[in-house]
């Protein structure tokens, strides 16, 4: 659990930096659902963390990609980045076809 927070400090300082790049954007949060998943996957319930002990938690956690895509402009550039890749792609498969 001690990790989670300096994790997040990191991405909440570098994704400023990448909002220009959706490549790079795109990559970070991939890498970000996938550490999420795999602590999901390992058994990690934040319910049973110590700070929530005496709390009654009934929200999944949202993992750090959840708190980041919260965020409503890095979330709108991501999703962007996304789409602008999305119809690349498929105009590339229609040249092709």
């Amino acid at each position: 659990m001690l990790l989670f927070p300096i994790l997040l400090g990191l991405l909440r300082s570098r994704i400023p930096h990448l909002l220009d790049t959706p490549a790079l954007l795109a990559h970070t949060i991939y890498q970000t659902v996938v550490f999420d998943d795999t602590i999901r996957e390992n058994g990690f319930d934040i319910a049973s963390v110590s700070l929530n002990e005496s709390r009654d938690v009934t929200e999944p956690w949202e993992g750090l990609a959840g708190v980041i895509l919260k965020h409503e402009d890095w979330f709108t550039r991501w999703i962007a980045g996304e789409k602008k890749c999305a119809f690349a792609s498929l105009s590339r498969y229609k040249v092709v076809n």
